[in-house]
């Protein structure tokens, strides 16, 4: 019962460290930004759209960069 339980907290805990906190899913096409925050480029792009200064939806700070975790070197600006 222990390690069950163990279990379901160890996956609740994975799940939220993949998740998204602006849409709260799974990261599609994740970016992570100088603050160490990650989100769907698809959510940080909507963010930015409504700011006038690119900031962290989630800490405030403004972004100096964005890094982006695909494959293969097709380079895609924000």
């Amino acid at each position: 019962m222990l390690l069950s339980s163990f279990r379901d907290q160890m996956a609740s805990k994975s799940e939220q460290n993949l998740s998204c906190p602006v849409c709260h899913e799974i990261f599609k096409d994740p970016v992570l930004l100088s603050c160490s925050h990650s989100f769907c480029r698809a959510c940080l792009q909507s963010w930015w759209t409504e700011k006038a200064i690119k900031d962290c939806p989630f800490c405030k700070r403004i972004s100096s960069k964005v890094i982006h975790f695909y494959k293969g070197n097709n380079k895609k600006g924000f």
